[in-house]
């Protein structure tokens, strides 16, 4: 056998060589325990369980809290007192990512999990929800949840805590839907890595009770991650796609630094949903007990409407729980006869939604942005609350704050009917975005015989209603709220203000901004958006 290098050399070189070896690992080689601290496990919190129940979630978030929250590799589970057995492990992170633990769990007294989860990103643990084999005659027992902490490294509970050099940042979206589940589709991350998410078509979901005409289609809860990249123009939505009319065209593969990407859509249950929803509230800063809701319109996949939801909360700042209701659109041009009988048979599974989100303790206001078609649900709720309260009906409170309409596409005789008295329903108001230049106006104009639209700017002049703020924002287009592509700086107006009617209900709508301009005063205001005017 040939003798290695260093069995050749003499003993005195052979101490040599090898001091300089170890000098060189010190001196050179990056070492880990040099720069950082090993990661040490800390517990995060102790709480009770009572046995006899099936289900018990757990916020880790604290609202009175100030102090910043701590970073986990991993998480593991301790049986502090008595026996338990789990059927299932929920994870939800501060970035919105969401782990599944789907396995039996026996945990005698003492006794804890191997590590859940365990990777070499740390991550803030904002909620965990655990599905229990209930035990009959049971004392309450305690379980402890532990993190695999990074010392050195807290972050504070936020959509806001990038590091220098990331790319694109990670927006949780919450979204209720009645299209059809279809089967899971296979996601291929950066790290290779696969991933299951769920996919929805265009079709509407089997109906939840009733039959023919009486039948309600089925209301699916769930929670989406979606990436943001960081260098953008505020409003615009960059995807690697050609809308060709008919079809689009993938040109590229999508990229996380460049494009909109979802890097998980989860079907959730509805104690999942409101740990969900409830994690969020808690972590709100900027919009405390607010949440966000947006329905798309006219030719808008899932996707897309998780997408511009995304979009809008991120550009908002809205740190509070953004919502898709998504219904069973086709997402395709020629389809807008389809399209129009789809959502009206989704109206009942929004009156669900809100009610669901507003029956949470924590929700103090709801705000409401409806695009294009989105509008007719929307409408069909406010009318049916106002009726009932007018009727002397008991009816529970959804807690509505502000109601945007972005080109609404009902026609102004339906508009005029269904939002009226809109302050009964509405605690702030309501408020009117028209355009003249909205695709999806333009195809219900070919549809419907030519009868003006509520989200139009027609001849006559656009539509007014007492409650209601009109502006004519037909400079910057309504699009910005349906997936078009085109990118202009001047949207970065309009979510500036809708971001200050949420936060604030500023009205008239020019103490939002210069850049909208007063048209006349009487019998009824209305404003128009004005191109900002540009240094030369």
């Amino acid at each position: 056998m040939r003798p290695s290098f260093i069995l050749q050399m003499d003993e005195s070189w052979q101490r040599f060589f090898l001091a300089a070896v170890v000098c060189f690992c010190i001196c050179v080689v990056p070492h880990s325990n040099a720069v950082a601290k090993d990661p040490a496990w800390t517990l995060l919190k102790s709480f009770e369980i009572d046995l006899s129940k099936a289900t018990r979630d757990v916020s880790l978030i604290d609202p009175a809290a100030t102090s910043e929250l701590p970073r986990s590799r991993a998480v593991k589970l301790v049986a502090r007192r008595g026996d338990i057995v789990l059927k299932r492990v929920v994870i939800t992170y501060a970035t919105g990512q969401i782990h599944y633990e789907d396995r039996r769990i026996d945990l005698s007294e003492t006794d804890h999990t191997k590590p859940i989860d365990e990777r070499e990103e740390a991550r803030v643990v904002s909620a965990v929800s655990l599905v229990i084999e209930p035990q009959k005659d049971a004392t309450a027992a305690i379980l402890e949840i532990w993190g695999l902490v990074v010392p050195d490294e807290p972050e504070l509970f936020s959509t806001s805590g990038l590091k220098p050099g990331d790319k694109f940042t990670e927006v949780q979206v919450l979204f209720g839907t009645t299209r059809r589940q279809e089967s899971d589709r296979i996601k291929i991350a950066a790290d290779k890595s696969e991933r299951k998410l769920a996919s929805f078509s265009g079709d509407i979901a089997n109906s939840a009770d009733g039959a023919g005409d009486q039948a309600v289609p089925m209301l699916t809860l769930g929670r989406a991650v979606v990436t943001v990249p960081l260098e953008r123009l505020m409003g615009t939505l960059p995807r690697p796609e050609i809308d060709l009319v008919v079809t689009r065209f993938e040109y590229r593969r999508e990229d996380p630094a460049k494009d909109f990407t979802l890097a998980a859509v989860d079907v959730q249950s509805r104690t999942e949903f409101l740990a969900s929803l409830n994690s969020r509230l808690g972590a709100a800063v900027e919009f405390k007990r607010s949440v966000f809701l947006f329905v798309h319109g006219y030719n808008v996949s899932f996707d897309d409407a998780l997408y511009r939801t995304a979009q809008l909360a991120h550009d908002m700042h809205f740190d509070g729980p953004a919502l898709s209701y998504s219904w069973p659109s086709s997402a395709t041009t020629t389809a807008y006869l389809h399209d129009r009988d789809a959502v009206k048979s989704s109206r009942q599974g929004l009156f669900d939604l809100l009610g669901l989100v507003a029956s949470q303790p924590g929700v103090a206001s709801v705000n409401i942005i409806a695009h294009s078609m989105g509008n007719d649900p929307v409408l069909e709720v406010l009318s049916k609350r106002r009726d009932d309260l007018a009727l002397g009906a008991k009816v529970s409170d959804f807690k509505l704050n502000e109601v945007l309409f972005a080109a609404p596409d009902v026609s102004q005789s339906v508009f005029r009917l269904q939002a009226r008295d809109l302050k009964s329903v509405v605690k702030g108001g309501g408020t009117l975005y028209a355009s003249s230049n909205d695709l999806a106006l333009a195809a219900s104009k070919r549809v419907s015989s030519g009868t003006v639209r509520a989200g139009d700017v027609p001849s006559t002049g656009v539509l007014l209603l007492p409650g209601v703020d009109t502006i004519d924002i037909s400079l910057a287009s309504s699009s910005m709220f349906a997936l078009n592509h085109t990118t202009f700086a001047e949207r970065a107006q309009l979510v500036g203000d809708i971001k200050e009617l949420f936060k604030s209900g500023a009205r008239p709508p020019s103490k939002r901004g210069s850049f909208l301009e007063l048209i006349n005063k009487s019998p009824q205001p209305y404003w128009r958006y004005s191109v900002p005017k540009r240094s030369q």
